[in-house]
């Protein structure tokens, strides 16, 4: 569950009423608007009750207020200076979690040097910060992950033969918060490194990445195994994909039994040139990997975009032992995004369900799934239903349930405008806001509105 990427512009606010006034605007000039003009002729002088046009169709008061309202008095602002410094500070956000009301970011601050921290906040608390280290060159920020009441991260350095990733994970984190660091994997040199992280039920624990395989001028996906408890690695590191596959962008999802491994292989051989394409670029496929529960392969890999498309973003989720893709994709040799957003869901025997989803604000960027954490317990609820988000063209947030694949809506949330959506638990939203070069770390409540029943009557039974 990722949200590429934490720069959303702002650009203004377009109205989400622009089609339903341009619908009501056909039905007003419709012929048969004359009717009442017609009918005042033929009666008597006496005054008649004024007939009304036909009004633009406004939106329900539902549909002007979203599902999703600000929760009160659930605010915390990230600081990006450091007290005493003058410094020119920024902070990058690499992931959050929300659990039962209590919060965490993991994050580095940027001044000269990059310093890891996760920042945490139980109910009513403050947000108080835990150094992770120094980092040393251009990193990535730590990434999060909830398992079994434990925050987990992976934090990405340098050092001098490449680059490097440690996982660390913090117990009672609203309490103590102690930090247990797992060994430094040294994954070479790799211009674009993605690492992955995910816990089975059992406690077994992989951690995927992408590396630069000299030998084979190819990159390639490698895995390590370890146990969750302890840290400690059940086996040396070792590679997911041949190689003669050109292999990068590693998801890695636990699913009911083992994981499941998405990951971007580029095919160098449909590179699309000259005329027929804007620019030239090799294929981008979106694949699917099964993994047994020590990380191993156990099946043959599964196509999930189509053989015409040219991945451009995509994120995954695991619930009810199912996994769920969500992606964009354009033409390939054009970098434009289609205006739709595409759903895959996978069954543990390898069955696909397709769908799309569409909104006349989807704005460009990749889409996002979250599904809602079970107390204490790092897995999603398995009878919950996953929830899509995805950028407006603006500054709007659309989101949706996904409950039917045949019909996939997307709405406009307003009170999520201008606000990057981090994590979930059931039906509250963690969320930043840019203020500045803070983040306002806040929670929305997106339960779903009420409907009433049109046939129950005032005083009825």
């Amino acid at each position: 569950m990722h949200w590429p990427s934490h720069r959303w512009g702002r650009h203004g606010l377009r109205p989400a009423t622009q089609l339903p006034w341009l619908w009501g605007v056909l039905l007003v000039f419709t012929p048969g608007c004359r009717c009442g003009t017609q009918a005042r002729d033929e009666q008597s002088p006496a005054p008649a009750a004024e007939l009304k046009l036909l009004e633009p169709e406004e939106e329900s008061e539902v549909q002007k207020r979203g599902r999703c309202a600000m929760v009160s008095g659930r605010q915390w602002m990230l600081r990006s200076r450091v007290e005493q410094s003058a410094e020119p500070v920024s902070v990058e956000v690499g992931g959050g979690a929300l659990l039962q009301g209590n919060v965490a970011l993991f994050a580095q601050r940027l001044a000269g040097t990059a310093q890891a921290f996760v920042a945490l906040s139980g109910l009513g608390g403050t947000l108080r910060e835990i150094g992770l280290g120094q980092l040393h060159g251009s990193t990535d920020p730590p990434t999060a992950l909830l398992h079994e009441g434990a925050l987990f991260g992976v934090v990405s350095g340098n050092e001098a033969m490449g680059q490097t990733l440690q996982v660390v994970r913090i117990d009672d984190p609203w309490g103590k918060a102690e930090v247990v660091r797992g060994p430094m994997i040294s994954t070479g040199r790799d211009d674009s490194l993605v690492a992955s992280l995910a816990i089975a039920a059992t406690g077994s624990a992989v951690l995927t990445w992408d590396q630069f395989d000299r030998s084979s001028a190819r990159s390639r996906i490698w895995s390590q195994s370890f146990d969750a408890a302890t840290l400690v690695p059940r086996r040396a590191a070792q590679p997911l994909s041949g190689p003669q596959v050109d292999a990068e962008e590693p998801r890695l999802e636990a699913g009911p039994g083992g994981f499941f491994l998405s990951y971007v292989e580029l095919d160098a051989s449909k590179v699309i040139t000259g005329a027929e394409a804007l620019v030239d670029e090799p294929a981008r496929v979106l694949r699917l990997q099964q993994l047994d529960t020590s990380g191993a392969v156990s099946a043959p890999a599964l196509a999930i975009s189509e053989a015409t498309e040219q991945l451009l973003a995509f994120d995954t989720l695991v619930t009810g032992g199912k996994l769920y893709v969500a992606y964009r994709s354009g033409a390939r040799g054009n970098t434009m995004e289609e205006e739709v957003i595409h759903l895959v869901r996978v069954g543990a025997d390898g069955a696909i369900e397709r769908g799309v989803a569409q909104h006349p604000l989807l704005g460009p960027g990749a889409p996002m799934l979250l599904g809602a954490q079970r107390a204490g317990v790092g897995s999603v609820v398995s009878d919950e239903v996953p929830w899509l988000l995805a950028r407006g063209d603006e500054t709007e947030t659309l989101l949706a349930e996904l409950t039917d694949f045949n019909r996939v809506e997307l709405a406009s949330e307003p009170a999520l405008s201008e606000r990057l959506p981090l994590g979930r638990y059931q039906s509250q939203l963690l969320a930043l806001r840019a203020v500045g070069l803070d983040w306002a770390v806040e929670i929305a409540d997106c339960a779903p509105a009420k409907t009433e029943n049109p046939s129950a009557k005032p005083g009825g039974k």
